[in-house]
C-alpha cells in the first residue's frame, strides 16, 4: 500500500509538473504571439489566443483537483483497510484466548475426574476431611466466581457479536457507499470525457471554419487588391498617355517657336526695309481675323487643359477614396469567433468515514486456579454424608459447565464463521476497490490522452493563426509598398504636370511675344507693300483719285466704322484673356489644394 501511495504521489507530482510546464509553454507562446502581433499591427488575434490559454489552464486545474481528491479517497481507503486488518488481528487474539480458556477447562475436567477417582480412596483420606471441607468451600466459591465470570463472558460474547454485526453492517454500508461513489465517479468521468470529446469536435470544426474563412478572406483581399491595382494601372496608363500628348504638344510648340524664330530672322532685314511704308486696312483686317482664329484655338486648348486638370483631380480623389476603403476593409476583417468557455463543475466527493473504534472489551480471563488436592484429608469419616451430597451437586455443576463449554464452542465457531465472512467481504471489497482504481487509472490515462489531443489542436490552431498572420502581413506589406509606389508615381506625375504647366506658361508668353512681333512684321510688310503699290499707282492714278475721292468718302466712313468694331472686338477678346488668366490662377490654387490633400493622405497613411 505505501508503494501505491508513492506511485500516486509521483503520478500527481508528475502531472502537476506537466501542468506547470504546459502553463509555462502557453505563457511563452502568448508572449511570442503578442510580440508578433505588435510587429504586424494585428492585435485583434489576441482574444482567441487568450481564451484558448484560459481554457487549457482551467482544464489543467480541474485535472489536478480531481487527482488530488482521488489521492485523498485512496488514502482513506487505505486507512480503512488497515483498520480492518487490525480488527482481524483482534479477532485472532480473541480466538487464541478462547482456546486457552478451553484448555484450562479441560485441565479442570481432568482434575475433577481425578477427584472422582479419589472417592474410592476415601478410606485412606478420612483423616483429611476438614481440609477437604475447606477445599470444597473453596471449590464452591470458585464455582460461583466461575459462574459469574461465565455470565460476564456470555455478556461480553453477546456484546462482541453485536459489535461485530454492527461493524459488518457499517462495512456493508461503507462498501455500498463506496460502490455508489465509484459508480458516480465513473459516470461523471465518462460524462466529462464525452463533453470534452464533443468540445474537441466543435473546436476542430471551428478551426476548419476559421481556416476556410481565412482562405476565403485572403482570396477576396487578393482579388480586391488585383482589381484596384489594375484600375490604378489603367489610370496611370491614361496619365502617361496624357503626359505623352502634352509632351508632343510641347514639342510641336517648340518646333513652332523655332520656325517663328527663323521667320523672325528672315523677316528682320525686310522689316528694316519696310519701316518707311504705311499700313493698309485690308491686311490689318486679315491679320485681325487670323488673330481671332488663333485666339479661338488657344481657348480650345485652354479648355482641354482645364478638362484634363479636372480629370486628374477626380482621379486623385478616387485614389484617396480607394485607399480609405482599403483601410476600412482591413480594419473590418476581424475574426470574432468566440470560443465557448469550458465550465467543468465536478461534484466534491466528500467521504465521511467514521472511524470505527472498537474498544478493547476483552478482558483477559483470569486463569482458573488449579485445584490442589491436599494429600492428607482429616476427619473424612465425619463428613462422608456431606461429601456424597456435595459430590452430587458437583456432578450437576460439571454438567452445567459442560453445557456452558458447548455453548462457548458454538459461540466461538459462530464468531469464526463471522470473521471468515468478514474477511471474505473485505477481500471482495479490496478486489472491487482495485478494479475501481484500475478503471480510474484508465480514465486518468484517457484524460491525459485527451489533454495531449487538446495540446495538439492548440498547436495546430496557433500554427494556422501564425500562417494567417504571416499571409495578412505579407499582403499588407505588399499593398503598402504598392500604395507607396503609386503615391511616388502620383507625386512624380504631379511634378511633371507642374513642369509642363510652367513650360506651357513660358511657351504661351513666348508665343504671345512672337505673335506680337509677327503682327508688327505683317503690318510693316503690308505697309511696305501698300506704300510700294501706292507709289507705283500714284503717278498714273492721281487724277482718278481726285475724281473718285467723292466716291471713296462713304467707303472710308464704312471702313472707319468697321475698324471701330474690330477694336471693340479686340477689347472684348482682351477681357476674355484676362478671365482666362483668372481661371489659370484658380487652377494653380486648386493644384496647391491637391498638394495639401496629398500631404494629409501621406500623414494618414503614416498614422495607420
Amino acid at each position: 500500500m505505501p508503494e501505491v501511495k508513492q506511485r500516486k504521489k509521483d503520478i500527481s507530482s508528475s502531472k502537476t509538473n506537466e501542468g506547470s510546464q504546459k502553463v509555462e509553454k502557453h505563457s511563452s507562446c502568448e508572449k511570442l504571439a503578442s510580440c508578433r502581433t505588435r510587429n504586424n499591427r494585428s492585435s485583434f488575434w489576441m482574444d482567441s489566443r487568450t481564451t484558448l490559454s484560459i481554457f487549457s489552464l482551467a482544464i489543467c486545474l480541474v485535472l489536478t483537483w480531481f487527482l488530488f481528491q482521488q489521492s485523498k479517497q485512496f488514502a482513506n481507503m487505505e486507512e480503512k483497510y488497515n483498520f480492518l486488518q487490525q480488527e482481524a488481528e483482534k479477532f485472532l487474539d480473541v480466538e487464541n484466548k478462547v482456546n486457552l480458556i478451553s484448555e484450562k477447562l479441560e485441565s479442570s475436567e481432568s482434575i475433577l475426574r481425578e477427584a472422582a477417582s479419589s472417592v474410592s480412596l476415601m478410606t485412606e483420606f478420612e483423616q483429611e476431611i476438614p481440609s477437604l471441607h475447606n477445599t470444597i468451600n473453596d471449590i464452591q466459591n470458585n464455582e460461583q466466581t466461575l459462574s459469574i465470570k461465565m455470565q460476564s463472558i456470555n455478556e461480553k460474547f453477546q456484546n462482541v457479536t453485536n459489535s461485530s454485526r454492527r461493524s459488518l453492517d457499517e462495512m456493508n454500508t461503507n462498501t455500498s457507499s463506496l460502490k455508489s461513489e465509484a459508480k458516480f465517479i465513473h459516470t461523471e468521468v465518462t460524462s466529462q470525457i464525452n463533453e470534452v470529446d464533443q468540445r474537441i469536435k466543435s473546436l476542430s470544426e471551428k478551426v476548419k471554419d476559421l481556416e476556410d474563412s481565412t482562405a476565403r478572406n485572403v482570396k477576396t483581399l487578393k482579388r480586391q487588391e488585383d482589381d484596384e491595382f489594375s484600375r490604378i494601372e489603367q489610370k496611370l496608363d491614361l496619365h502617361a498617355k496624357a503626359i505623352e500628348k502634352l509632351e508632343e504638344q510641347q514639342n510641336s510648340l517648340v518646333a513652332k517657336d523655332t520656325d517663328l524664330n527663323q521667320k523672325l530672322a528672315n523677316y528682320e532685314p525686310k522689316i528694316e526695309e519696310c519701316k518707311t511704308h504705311l499700313p493698309t486696312i485690308e491686311n490689318a483686317v486679315h491679320s485681325i481675323l487670323r488673330l481671332s482664329s488663333e485666339l479661338l484655338s488657344m481657348e480650345k486648348k485652354i479648355e482641354d487643359l482645364t478638362t484634363q486638370l479636372h480629370t486628374v483631380e477626380n482621379v486623385m480623389l478616387r485614389t484617396v477614396s480607394d485607399t480609405m476603403a482599403m483601410q476600412k476593409v482591413l480594419e473590418n476583417i476581424q475574426y470574432n469567433d468566440s470560443i465557448l468557455k469550458v465550465q467543468n463543475k465536478i461534484v466534491v466527493l466528500e467521504e465521511v468515514v467514521h472511524d470505527i473504534k472498537c474498544e478493547k472489551t476483552w478482558n483477559l480471563v483470569e486463569q482458573v486456579e488449579n485445584l490442589q488436592i491436599i494429600p492428607h484429608i482429616k476427619h473424612l469419616q465425619e463428613d462422608i454424608y456431606t461429601m456424597k451430597t456435595r459430590s452430587s451437586s458437583i456432578i450437576k455443576n460439571q454438567e452445567e459447565l459442560q453445557k456452558n463449554l458447548t455453548a462457548l464452542f458454538h459461540a466461538v465457531s459462530s464468531v469464526e464463521e463471522n470473521a471468515a465472512s468478514v474477511a471474505k467481504n473485505v477481500t471482495l471489497m479490496i478486489v472491487t476497490v482495485k478494479t475501481d482504481i484500475r478503471r480510474i487509472s484508465g480514465l486518468v490515462s484517457d484524460m491525459t490522452a485527451l489533454a495531449d489531443s487538446l495540446q495538439t489542436l492548440e498547436d495546430k490552431v496557433e500554427k494556422g493563426e501564425e500562417k494567417t498572420v504571416k499571409n495578412i502581413g505579407d499582403l499588407l506589406t505588399s499593398s503598402i509598398d504598392r500604395s507607396t509606389d503609386l503615391q511616388s508615381l502620383a507625386s512624380s506625375n504631379a511634378e511633371k504636370i507642374e513642369q509642363i504647366k510652367t513650360a506651357l506658361s513660358e511657351l504661351r508668353s513666348d508665343f504671345n511675344k512672337h505673335s506680337d512681333r509677327l503682327l508688327n512684321l505683317e503690318g510693316d510688310r503690308a505697309k511696305v507693300l501698300k506704300t510700294v503699290t501706292f507709289a507705283n499707282d500714284l503717278k498714273p492714278k492721281m487724277y482718278k483719285l481726285k475724281k473718285d475721292f467723292a466716291t471713296f468718302e462713304p467707303l472710308i466712313s464704312d471702313l472707319t466704322l468697321r475698324i471701330g468694331r474690330l477694336v471693340e472686338d479686340v477689347l472684348r477678346r482682351e477681357k476674355e484673356i484676362t478671365l482666362l488668366n483668372e481661371k489659370l490662377a484658380n487652377l494653380t490654387k486648386v493644384q496647391t489644394e491637391i498638394k495639401d490633400m496629398k500631404d494629409e493622405i501621406t500623414k494618414i497613411s503614416d498614422m495607420n
